[in-house]
């Protein structure tokens, strides 16, 4: 498992993407992790995310992210009591929403990807961190012609008949009809 307090492959200027377990989560359901790292983005998941939450990602699919940029960062002592003490504040957030939201605050020109309405509301209105989740990964792939908006339609209705996705319904068929218009 490749690990750094100071990534070794960043690319300057970018933008870097923490990304919380939930988003991760949805994205590897429907295949779009691997799609995603291919934006213009620096994409660093927190350890104790990686190590605790996402257990359904195999050791072979982490290694493809991780060849493909993914960065699973160790926090710094200081930070690791950081995110303990947030945890006490913030009792709705769990411990590794606390190490991505510390990751977040911490790394320059970053924000966070995350799906959790607890973590988003701490992160944007306590912290006002910039935050996002896997529409906007979505509507990004598209964008920029990662895949084509045939399959990340697939990919949407996936998510819309999955119950323990919970994403705006109206949305997602928002994005269906126009993305098939065209």
């Amino acid at each position: 498992m490749k690990m750094s307090n100071s990534p070794s492959v960043v690319l300057v200027n970018r933008r870097v993407v923490i990304n919380d377990a939930c988003c991760l989560i949805d994205l590897h359901k429907v295949g779009l992790i691997q799609p995603m790292l291919g934006l213009p983005f620096n994409f660093h998941v927190a350890l104790p995310v990686r190590a605790n939450e996402l257990l359904s990602i195999s050791a072979m699919e982490w290694a493809s992210y991780e060849r493909a940029g993914m960065q699973t960062i160790d926090l710094p002592g200081d930070q690791v009591a950081t995110a303990l003490s947030l945890r006490e504040a913030h009792p709705t957030l769990s411990a590794e929403d606390c190490f991505s939201l510390v990751l977040a605050r911490e790394t320059r020109n970053g924000l966070l990807l995350t799906g959790d309405a607890a973590l988003r509301e701490v992160a944007e209105h306590t912290f006002g961190l910039e935050v996002h989740g896997v529409l906007w990964v979505a509507d990004l792939i598209v964008e920029h012609g990662v895949l084509s908006k045939e399959h990340v339609c697939r990919c949407l209705e996936e998510w819309q008949e999955d119950p323990l996705v919970r994403l705006p319904h109206r949305q997602i068929a928002a994005r269906i009809t126009n993305w098939r218009k065209r």
